[in-house]
């Protein structure tokens, strides 16, 4: 799971540099360090309601007891299923800050999301929230994103034959929908106890996968 998501990474950094240019937009939103035992990938769409909920109650929990101890690599990556998931998406990965453009996006989405102009409604808050209206436009016309955002969803329904969002994904073991934070700690806890016995992420969640044995050192009396 992990070779892939850096394998997609690589093929987007090497189409965008491919006339020269760096690449003018982030690939995911990304909490803590790449470096930590556990990656968790989360599935979301800005117009999704239960995304929204599971940002507002769940994303903080992971980012308190786990994120910030050093624990988990936490990715968000938006799924675009229609155009307003594609500029609310584009919004967020064309910000200098990713991680802070989501949290605007995705807490603010009931004061949006069901009015007759939404990407309008989407656009004032974020100014109102002191993001810079040339940082939104630049970001809505932001055409080599859209066609990056449009590619993901794709390559993402490919490799996770996706059910429903939001999905969380911790090696191969899938959590989807809004998960009771006691369950979703528990499935954390039990990844984290699976790599420290020496255990590969990428099988965890494995069907019929024994527990590794605990390769770690024992102390004789």
């Amino acid at each position: 799971m992990r070779t892939y998501y850096f394998i997609l990474l690589t093929f987007v950094a090497i189409i965008s540099c491919a006339n020269g240019k760096m690449p003018t937009y982030h690939t995911s939103i990304s909490f803590g360090s790449p470096k930590a035992p556990v990656t968790i990938i989360e599935l979301v769409s800005p117009t999704c309601h239960v995304c929204s909920d599971f940002s507002r109650t769940l994303v903080p929990k992971i980012i308190q007891h786990y994120v910030n101890k050093g624990k988990v690599h936490f990715v968000i990556l938006p799924l675009t299923y229609n155009y307003v998931d594609l500029k609310a998406s584009a919004f967020i990965l064309g910000a200098p800050s990713p991680q802070k453009m989501y949290t605007n996006v995705f807490k603010s989405q009931e004061q949006w999301l069901l009015k007759k102009e939404p990407l309008s409604a989407l656009k004032s808050i974020l100014v109102r929230k002191g993001v810079p209206l040339q940082v939104i436009e630049k970001a809505e016309n932001n055409k080599p994103l859209e066609t990056f955002l449009i590619q993901q969803r794709m390559d993402l329904e490919k490799r996770y034959d996706i059910e429903a969002i939001p999905m969380c994904i911790i090696g191969q073991k899938k959590i989807i929908g809004l998960t009771p934070w006691k369950d979703l700690k528990k499935h954390i806890d039990e990844a984290l106890l699976f790599v420290q016995k020496g255990g590969r992420l990428e099988n965890f969640g494995k069907t019929n996968d024994k527990q590794p044995k605990d390769k770690r050192k024992k102390i004789s009396n």
